[in-house]
């Protein structure tokens, strides 16, 4: 989880940079609900929500040029009922942002 986490949190920096992978990346990190991370060799839905929280932190900083806006929105959106209080502070941040 910790790998995925670093990986999420910068991958803004490869879309500022290289737009053209926008999409890619944009797919890829809203797969993120369905990945199954593990603790100690356990299922870890709290670990799947702190990557989620990072999801939304990168998508703030690359939303306004993002070519999938909607896709986005809905992830966001459906954040706002995550059982992780701060995942949903980030997602009420990201609308109030907008």
């Amino acid at each position: 989880m910790i790998t995925a986490a670093n990986v999420v949190v910068n991958a803004w920096k490869v879309v500022i940079n290289k737009p053209q992978f926008e999409s890619d990346i944009t797919r890829r990190m809203l797969s993120v609900p369905g990945i199954i991370y593990y603790y100690k060799g356990n299922p870890s839905p709290e670990c799947n929500n702190v990557v989620c929280g990072h999801v939304i932190d990168c998508f703030e900083k690359y939303y306004s040029i993002s070519e999938n806006k909607s896709e986005i929105l809905y992830f966001v959106k459906k954040q706002l009922l995550n059982s992780r209080k701060q995942v949903v502070k980030k997602a009420e941040k990201f609308f109030d942002k907008i």
